[in-house]
């Protein structure tokens, strides 16, 4: 009967372990590859301005199109932008490939631009953005991968016509445009256990010590 019981007990106590495997065999892969989208900024300042990109704190994107795309991202298509907040520090963006579509959203701002004036000789006047540095989430409509991490580079640039009032400023013939590069990363969340495993891993714990305690007293 004492062998009995020990066999069952290390019986539960295996197939327990043996669960808590399997759950994380199972586990989806993390999102790997980067890519890059370029497009237009339309909410420049109205003119006459003494600057185009580099104040703003808000990135009203069109027309967006793939730079480049890499790892599980090759074929990516029809990328759609929205509006970078760098006061909100949000930010979506959607891409295609094949029938699944990855969704970035933005979280966190770690690095904002600095106003810069504008650079030029009239009547030709630019300025742009440093690299502004974000980071966020990323996931997939079809469920082929588990959620990840990435890391975005973002910067603006701006072209006008112009005069030196002074200081120079832009008058005419407004135009903008951003680039955006994400970098996927993979950061596994701690493993938890299902509740099912965890009971079954106790009750294996359980009848394996009641074995420890009779072989004692025998």
């Amino acid at each position: 009967m004492r062998l009995l019981t020990g066999t069952v007990g290390a019986a539960v106590l295996a197939a327990a372990i043996g669960l808590l495997g399997a759950s994380g065999a199972q586990a989806l892969p993390f999102i790997q590859g980067s890519l890059t989208i370029g497009g237009s900024v339309n909410n420049t300042p109205p003119t006459p301005s003494t600057s185009i990109v580099s104040a703003l704190n808000v990135f009203n994107e069109t027309a967006a199109s793939v730079t480049s795309c890499t790892t599980n991202f090759v074929g990516c298509s029809s990328p759609v932008a929205g509006t970078l907040n760098l006061l909100s520090q949000t930010g979506v963006y959607t891409v295609a490939v094949g029938a699944d579509t990855f969704t970035f959203n933005t979280t966190a701002i770690t690095s904002h631009p600095v106003a810069t004036p504008l650079t030029g000789s009239p009547p030709s006047l630019a300025d742009g953005t440093n690299t502004i540095i974000a980071q966020g989430g990323v996931t997939d409509s079809l469920g082929n991968f588990a959620p990840s991490l990435f890391i975005l580079s973002y910067s603006a640039n701006g072209t006008c016509q112009g005069i030196n009032a002074p200081p120079l400023e832009c008058t005419s013939n407004v135009s903008a445009g951003f680039t955006a590069s994400f970098n996927t990363f993979a950061a596994p969340p701690p493993t938890v256990p299902e509740p099912a495993s965890l009971a079954l891993l106790g009750a294996g714990l359980v009848g394996l010590g009641a074995v420890v305690r009779r072989g004692r007293k025998a």
